[in-house]
Parts: structure tokens; sequence; C-alpha cells
């Protein structure tokens, strides 16, 4: 094995085990404006801010996502698209600037809220009901 394949190797592992993996915060809000607000107040000294305007699909925003994660650097997103933010450690949901959910995405999509509402509307399914299961897009 050379050693690019072992330093490729080794990105790869720290980007996606766990333990080792630095924190992806995303926050959704309604304007990507008001998402980038909050998420410079709660996460101020993480840098860069990704603001991630729903232009594209969601699938789309989560590969971009992934390619720009750093394995010894913390993650911030400000997007409004929720269904592009489900590989997220952490999700924060504003309402007029005001955190009015938080989570991991799954625990979100499994409770009716604003982040369910979102994430049903992207993908064409309904999650604002309890017990609805998450497919995939």
């Amino acid at each position: 094995m050379s050693q690019t394949e072992t330093t490729e190797s080794s990105a790869v592992s720290d980007a996606t085990d766990p333990p080792r993996r630095p924190q992806f915060l995303a926050v959704v809000g309604s304007r990507v404006s008001e998402a980038a607000s909050v998420a410079a107040t709660v996460a101020p000294h993480v840098s860069p801010l990704v603001c991630a305007p729903h232009s594209t699909s969601p699938s789309r925003l989560r590969a971009t996502f992934a390619a720009m994660r750093q394995p010894d650097t913390p993650f911030v997103v400000a997007t409004d698209s929720a269904a592009a933010v489900r590989d997220a450690d952490k999700v924060l949901v504003t309402d007029g600037g005001i955190v009015v959910e938080d989570g991991t995405p799954a625990d979100l999509l499994a409770v009716p809220g604003l982040f369910a509402q979102r994430y049903g509307d992207e993908i064409g399914a309904n999650f604002s009901d309890p017990g609805k299961d998450v497919a995939d897009e």
C-alpha cells in the first residue's frame, strides 16, 4: 500500500468513525440568513460557517457536505434544507430567529414538528405524523 493510499484511508476513517469524527452541526431555518445568524451565535469560533441555500437537491447538498468535512474540524452548516442535513450529528431548527427544536435528525423526524414537516415537504412525504418510518429519498 502506498503512502497516498494510507493517508486517504486514514482521512476516510476519521470522517466516518463516530468516536473520532468532529461534530457536524446543522442549523435549519426558513431562510439561510436566519439560520446563519443563529449558527454564528451558537458556534462563534467555528470557521468556516457553510451557508447552503436549498437551490439543489438534498442528495447533492449532502454529498457536498461530506466532501467539505475535515477530519479534525467541527463542521457547521446553515441551510433552509432539512433533508440535506440528515447526516448531521445535531440539528437546530429555527423559526423567526429562535431555536424551536433540536436533536438528531432521526429524533426530530420521529415526532411531529417543524423539522419533520420541512423534511417531508422537500422529499414529498408526510413525516409530521408520529410513528412514520423515515424512508430514503
